[in-house]
């Protein structure tokens, strides 16, 4: 029921994404029409991404997860590391990776995607201008901190659904709930501590 109901979603967002897109190449549009109808264009998007993110979160509660394999989460960071390039540079925030252990895990290709996107994303898109990010594997525990400004509620709120800090961005505030619940589904576990500084989230490999 669930997919059913996300591909109806997702359906009907595209056609609604696609007529603004087609309206937006109007000449006949003012620049205040212009703008809201980007406006709204920017809101569709959202959606989609949040109808995505609610359906993953649905399949993991329910255990639509099976396959597994060996994942090296080394070597998953270090590719996915090349997708943030861009912040990075833009940003200027310097990344800084230490292993002393592979640390191989079995468990869902997807999941384990998502999982290391989410935490980069977290560290890179919450952090400061010229800022740093330091990854560190330590036998079975991932240590992902990032500089950032002190959050102003306890930071085991965030891995709660829609939960965010006031200063965030315009995102939804789902990036940790899933990981949360990647983490719970494979009984890993999970902390996020904020100190002089620092936020640091570590998960611990089963």
């Amino acid at each position: 029921f669930t997919d059913h109901a996300s591909h109806e979603i997702q359906t009907h967002l595209a056609i609604a994404r696609n007529k603004l897109e087609l309206l937006m190449q109007s000449s006949s549009l003012s620049e205040n029409e212009w703008k809201l109808t980007q406006d709204t264009l920017t809101t569709i998007t959202r959606l989609s991404r949040l109808a995505q993110s609610l359906l993953l979160i649905s399949k993991i509660e329910n255990n639509q997860f099976a396959m597994k394999e060996k994942i090296s989460i080394v070597e998953l960071i270090a590719v996915k590391l090349k997708e943030f390039e861009e912040i990075q540079s833009l940003r200027k925030i310097e990344a800084v990776t230490h292993w002393t252990s592979p640390a191989d895990v079995n468990m869902d290709k997807q999941l384990a995607d998502i999982l290391i996107s989410n935490l980069l994303n977290n560290a890179f898109k919450h952090n400061v201008d010229r800022g740093k990010v330091r990854i560190e594997m330590k036998g079975n525990i991932l240590s992902l901190s990032n500089t950032g400004i002190e959050p102003l509620q306890p930071t085991a709120n965030f891995f709660q659904p829609f939960i965010k800090d006031s200063n965030s961005t315009d995102s939804p505030g789902l990036g940790l709930s899933i990981v949360e619940r990647i983490c719970r589904f494979y009984a890993f576990s999970m902390q996020y501590i904020f100190e002089t500084g620092w936020h640091s989230i570590q998960v611990g490999f089963v």
